[in-house]
């Protein structure tokens, strides 16, 4: 503030305007028969009248990064509601990425299943986590090594279980959300460190 440079009036809480609508689309998605569903927000397995239950989303836009930019850390929220008392609660929920598109007509006809791949990107136990770390899926879709054809979430635990998650499309961070930290490191340092010691020669 005592910077000859500095201009006055110096806002010091700047107003934030939250986005209307969100880049994250997410689904709750029945395999059999197919269909999609926002409001009744299930992942799971093991009953006939809920049938098996995954999340599918895809993030249609990221946010400009400039030069020196880089992506540190990349989170999806999500808010847990507690699981149908018929099941198990402690139920595992792994995420994949997805290989194949899709549209959400595409979910709801049946005119495409989504394909995952072969490695877990995250779990989480539902009953005592909802956030799930997909830092380097995240940098892969955005440097383009991997096409974004966005994630699923199963269960993979034996059993019948159900999650239930909070959806909205209101503005708040209750709805479904993507946490990414990214850091600008043009002129630091590297991180790496070594230090020299003998070979006994």
């Amino acid at each position: 503030l005592d910077d000859e440079g500095r201009q006055y009036p110096v806002t010091v809480d700047p107003e934030v305007v939250l986005p209307t609508t969100s880049p994250l689309e997410i689904y709750s998605y029945k395999v059999s028969p197919a269909g999609t569903y926002t409001g009744e927000f299930l992942a799971g397995k093991g009953s006939d009248y809920y049938g098996e239950r995954k999340i599918v989303g895809r993030i249609n836009s990221f946010p400009t990064l400039q030069r020196g930019d880089s992506v540190v850390d990349a989170r999806l929220n999500m808010r847990y509601n507690g699981y149908l008392t018929d099941g198990r609660s402690d139920i595992r929920l792994a995420l994949y990425s997805v290989g194949n598109k899709w549209t959400r007509a595409d979910l709801d006809n049946g005119g495409v299943v989504p394909e995952i791949g072969s490695n877990i990107e995250d779990y989480v136990v539902a009953s005592q986590e909802s956030t799930w770390v997909i830092t380097d899926l995240v940098k892969s879709w955005m440097d383009g090594s991997i096409t974004n054809n966005g994630f699923m979430i199963q269960s993979e635990s034996s059993g019948m279980g159900y999650a239930s998650y909070t959806y909205t499309t209101s503005v708040d961070t209750v709805r479904p959300h993507i946490l990414l930290t990214y850091l600008n490191s043009t002129g630091l340092e590297g991180y790496r460190t070594y230090h020299s010691v003998g070979a006994g020669m």
